[in-house]
């Protein structure tokens, strides 16, 4: 198949990925073998040399017990450790898969124990 990210863009702008929750954690590798982005899960990049990218691909827990779902504290330890890189946070994007609590940034639904599951692909 190639490198379809590398064809479609061919370096005009950068791309910053990180995991999601339900990602393995063998999908690592592959992220950060490709040529076309950088892999930013817990990790500060430069971006355009004057802004950084603080990446986060973890969750917190879920109903689905998804392989990156973390508790509170650890998801806390790790956002703490991770931003130890933060040169100036007036000038930095946070990139998480986990939406923060309390800023409105997203609307979704609430979730029950049927939450998920397909009507379509009974």
């Amino acid at each position: 198949m190639g490198d379809m990210a590398g064809e479609k863009l061919r370096g005009s702008i950068p791309i910053l990925i990180i995991p999601g929750n339900d990602d393995l954690e063998s999908v690592d590798k592959v992220l950060e073998a490709s040529p076309s982005f950088t892999m930013n899960h817990e990790r500060v990049v430069d971006l355009f040399d004057e802004y950084q990218v603080v990446g986060i691909g973890y969750s917190n827990l879920t109903p689905w017990r998804a392989p990156r779902d973390r508790d509170e504290g650890s998801l806390e330890r790790t956002i703490d450790e991770t931003v130890q890189g933060v040169r100036d946070f007036s000038r930095s994007i946070f990139m998480f898969h986990c939406p923060l609590r309390a800023l409105r940034l997203t609307n979704a639904w609430r979730l029950t124990k049927t939450s998920g599951r397909s009507q379509a692909a009974r």
